[in-house]
């Protein structure tokens, strides 16, 4: 029985230790402020620019960093940094292209500035596009403002079942 009371009190000895002085905690700092991330978007946009792709907000096909132009899909969106609201011009260098207006047929295009349709074209032949109009100024802000080109028909790829709608070459709001 000696043995087990010498057992039995080694361990509860062990568990006893002096509790450690109480301590204040470190000093708190505010967190280091954190710099917003440089908006890499503009007013306006070429398909060759580096940060294209930044612009892209859906519905617009990759193609090789450089090139001049990339394939829409069935709606394209976009999204632009305006420094102001106000009285901009909202400009798109488009194309369509002869193969897919044959199998298409005329196409209608709508254009939407946040929402708000800015005009609704038909083109019935092959060929650049220029699109330019004078957007209301209540419709833009100071800050990301979003641009929608819908085509009513794209011509869909028979290998891939890819929609195709229109060539995007530049868009963007120019004063």
């Amino acid at each position: 029985m000696r043995p087990l009371a010498i057992v039995c009190a080694i361990i509860a000895s062990a568990g006893c230790a002096r509790a450690p002085d109480p301590a204040a905690p470190p000093p708190q700092r505010p967190p280091l402020a954190a710099a917003e991330p440089a908006m890499a978007m503009g007013a306006f946009v070429k398909m060759s620019d580096p940060n294209a792709g930044d612009y892209i907000a859906g519905d617009v096909l990759p193609n090789d960093p450089g090139a001049p132009w990339r394939w829409t899909g069935r709606r394209p969106e976009l999204r632009f940094n305006l420094p102001t609201g106000g009285d901009w011009v909202f400009f798109a260098e488009l194309a369509l292209a002869g193969a897919t207006l044959e199998k298409t047929g005329p196409v209608t295009v709508s254009y939407f500035i946040n929402g708000h349709i800015l005009q609704i074209q038909r083109y019935a032949e092959p060929g650049e596009i220029h699109f330019e109009r004078a957007v209301a100024p209540d419709w833009l802000h100071a800050g990301v403002n979003s641009v929608a080109i819908e085509p009513d028909r794209v011509y869909i790829a028979p290998d891939d079942g890819v929609a195709l709608g229109l060539i995007l070459k530049s868009a963007g709001f120019v004063r």
